[in-house]
């Protein structure tokens, strides 16, 4: 692999130079950023035959090589933006031309209609879902938008997977969210507050080690027109209990400065049903336990974002903000279990209230500078997340014996577990073409994790042994560094790029101290083909790190039978990525495989003396994921837009010691999502959105085929500062699944259920100025890429 990687590196950095050349950059007129991908063409100026045609690079560049001599007319265009043409007379030497295309406006008596956001993009590096359009976004939260994601499936639990592959890291405004607080800031952040969802596949070196999976990007709403300018949001929802929430977003811009900031609250209700059968199996005894249960949920959610941007000059900005959610939960479950062996013999009647009170921040402090108009650019960030959290399960239960020969037997446990996370994170990235086809690339990062957790239990006549008071530390440190360089020759780009990751450990409890060095290449063959025919290549190798609760060996009881523990002797899990994709125009097919050596999954023990099943986390031998997947975006009428994603995989898991034996599994799945928009009459538009998800194998488990079909109808009213919107979600109520298991003595059945029905209503309000469109600095589409 060295071998491999410095002869690609003496190749890119080698370059021939042939006379008569032509290059440039193409940009925005307005905000003078460059414009990845335009269409060039060199045109003969005679007759306007074409000669040479080109995409331009990530950073607008493009090169035409070998011109003789002559007049020709050189053509640049970009959707959104009128076209430009150039006449240029080539003589003996090469010739330098930028080109700035305007952004296309086509007026009608008073009214200005722009170019506007499909409500899926698919670009060369990932796919961006504008939640922002969306009609049936509205009501939910981040969670629930993830799951109307193309190419993204929320399962069991929540857990996220891209193409049906683990270890998916999840960003807030490009910044890493911790896995511990991820379940709980997905469900507080309203989909009112967000503006797009980026999904990254399989991404270079540039960015952090720790995503096998892929990329999720959740980039919030902020505004940036000039003046006093706001929007105020209301909405209701019901399902089998009321959702309400409201909001506002404001901005300021003047001048060199623009301060922004949202403000929001949720109040929700909701339901989930579950049965649990399971086969508990002591020498020759087989017992059967059901056990289903009933939750209700209540929500309070409060999230806001104060931020300002100060523009020290033209290409320099200095950015500061403070964004967070404060969350109340307040829960209570029923859950009543039967145990039999040929018949039922006694049942177990458990109530409890789970639920807490979490609080989570994010500071970012962030300087950029362009420093030259060909594309150099320096970044420096540095931001601190702080999550602090009281979770707090009640519970007590009554075991009554149906025969009546023994006296009712009650139970109980109180349990408290305070949590306090505190991740800083300093990171600069610098670009610098080396010329109009040559991009070289480096950044360094440093990451501290500090994590403190006191549990505290009080038992009485309980069968797990928990102790009365448990308290551990964990604190990690990540210093990375990468190196990247891309180099365009004809038709054929080549991107490598080496990351090193230095990684610290230490958890107090066990003792356990972990300290290694990682080396994370990254190669992308990226080739432009006939027409408009390409093909890419792409290898990543990752890792996926225990999180830290899943090390910590706090015991957390869900019922008298079932409880969670974490896992300290945990091992990373590393994986190898390839991907080829070949596209034709806006349709596109991907193949890729992805291996993980001591994949992280979900894993069982059970006591064979008192029954109760332990669920942790534990590394199987390996994971294997192969899948196609196939993007067909298509205008089936000039007033209906549907966008489709097919998703084939084969998944399986190995281990050597599961229920007492070795465990082989795996199985072919399927994914579908098409989301459809449609402009009507009378200035309505509607959106019409369809998932489905066959049965699939996630490590033990084996889950049953789910489906939603979602739909919604809006206008806007007093010059479009009023818009009104009707949704519908999960029409069908087929969101609900079943799962299986069946490893050596492990045998369980059980399905989910909870009211995702559900209909909403929602008023937004702009107010304010009239917004005069100012540029996007690139620091926002510097985050929006997901620096390190």
């Amino acid at each position: 692999m060295k071998t491999i990687l410095l002869s690609l590196a003496l190749l890119l950095l080698s370059s021939v130079i042939f006379a008569q050349n032509i290059s440039g950059v193409i940009t925005d007129a307005k905000t003078h950023q460059p414009l990845s991908y335009s269409t060039v063409s060199l045109l003969k100026a005679i007759d306007s035959s074409q000669i040479k045609g080109a995409l331009a690079g990530d950073n607008g560049s493009f090169r035409f090589e070998k011109i003789k001599a002559g007049k020709y007319l050189l053509s640049a265009k970009q959707m959104g933006y009128s076209k430009q043409v150039v006449a240029i007379e080539l003589n003996t030497t090469d010739q330098t031309i930028n080109i700035s295309l305007t952004p296309q406006t086509t007026s009608l008596g008073e009214v200005t209609i722009k170019a506007t956001k499909p409500l899926v993009e698919h670009r060369a590096d990932k796919t961006v879902f504008n939640v922002e359009n969306s009609i049936v976004a509205v009501g939910n939260t981040a969670i629930e938008l993830l799951s109307m994601t193309p190419l993204v499936n929320v399962g069991l639990n929540g857990n996220i997977r891209i193409k049906g592959k683990d270890n998916v890291l999840i960003m807030l405004d490009g910044k890493i969210i911790p896995g511990e607080t991820i379940a709980n800031l997905l469900q507080s952040i309203p989909a009112e507050n967000i503006a797009r969802i980026e999904v990254s596949t399989n991404p270079s070196a540039k960015y952090d080690a720790s995503a096998s999976g892929g990329i999720i990007n959740i980039i919030t709403k902020k505004g940036t027109a000039t003046g006093l300018n706001g929007v105020a949001t209301l909405t209701a929802g019901r399902s089998n209990y009321g959702k309400y929430s409201g909001g506002v977003s404001l901005n300021y811009r003047s001048g060199k400065v623009n301060v922004y900031g949202t403000a929001n609250l949720r109040d929700a209700k909701g339901e989930r049903n579950e049965a649990i059968n399971r086969s508990l199996t002591t020498g020759i005894v087989t017992e059967q336990l059901q056990t289903p249960t009933e939750l209700w949920t209540h929500g309070v959610v409060e999230t806001g974002k104060l931020g300002l941007d100060y523009d020290i000059t033209k290409t320099s900005t200095l950015s500061a903000s403070v964004e967070g959610s404060y969350i109340q939960s307040n829960n209570r479950a029923t859950a009543i279990t039967s145990f039999s062996s040929n018949k039922a013999d006694s049942v177990l009647t458990a109530n409890s209230t789970p639920g807490g009170n979490y609080n989570f921040t994010l500071y970012d402090l962030a300087y950029q500078n362009k420093l030259n108009s060909k594309g150099q650019l320096l970044n420096v960030d540095f931001n601190q997340v702080h999550y602090s959290g009281l979770s707090r399960q009640d519970m007590n239960a009554q075991l009554l014996d149906l025969s009546g020969k023994n006296p009712a037997q009650n139970s109980s446990a109180t349990t408290r577990t305070n949590t306090l996370f505190n991740v800083s994170t300093f990171q600069t990235d610098y670009t610098l073409p080396l010329d109009t086809n040559t991009t070289f690339e480096a950044g360094v990062k440093d990451m501290h994790t500090g994590s403190s957790n006191l549990s505290t239990s009080m038992q009485v006549n309980s069968l797990t042994n928990i102790p009365n008071l448990s308290a551990t530390n964990y604190n990690e440190n990540i210093a990375a560094a990468y190196l990247d360089l891309s180099k365009q020759i004809n038709k054929l780009k080549i991107q490598a790029g080496i990351r090193a990751e230095q990684t610290h450990a230490n958890l107090s409890s066990s003792g356990i101290r972990q300290q290694y060095f990682d080396l994370f290449p990254s190669l992308t063959l990226d080739e432009k083909l006939t027409g408009n025919k390409e093909l890419t290549l792409t290898y990543a190798a990752k890792v996926d790190r225990p999180g830290y609760t899943s090390l910590i060996p706090f015991v957390t009881p869900i019922d008298r039978y079932t409880q969670e523990k974490g896992n300290p002797d945990l091992k990373p899990a590393y994986s190898q990525n390839f991907e080829l994709t070949g596209s034709a125009g806006n349709i596109a097919v991907t193949l890729d495989y992805m291996y993980t050596k001591n994949a992280i999954t979900d894993f069982i023990v059970q006591d064979v003396q008192t029954q109760v099943w332990t669920i942790t986390k534990a590394n199987f031998t390996n994971s294997k994921n192969y899948n196609l997947s196939l993007v067909i975006p298509v205008q089936l009428a000039t007033w209906w837009n549907s966008n489709n994603t097919l998703v084939g995989l084969y998944s399986s898991y190995h281990s050597n010691n599961v229920g007492g034996g070795d465990y082989s599994r795996g199985q072919f799945s399927y994914n579908l999502n098409s989301i459809n928009t449609f402009t009507l009459p009378k200035g309505f538009k509607a959106e019409l959105t369809g998932i489905y998800n066959s049965s699939a194998v996630y490590g033990l488990y084996q889950i049953g085929r789910t489906s939603m079909v979602n739909a919604g109808i809006s206008k806007a009213f007093i010059n479009k500062k009023l818009n009104i919107k009707l949704g519908a979600n999960d029409i069908f109520n087929g969101s609900g699944y079943n799962l299986n298991t069946n490893a050596g003595v492990l045998r369980m059945t059980g399905y989910s259920r909870y009211d995702s029905r559900k209909a909403t209503l929602s008023l937004s309000y702009k107010f304010g100025s009239k917004p005069t469109a100012h540029k996007e600095r690139e620091h926002d589409d510097v985050k929006g890429r997901l620096n390190m």
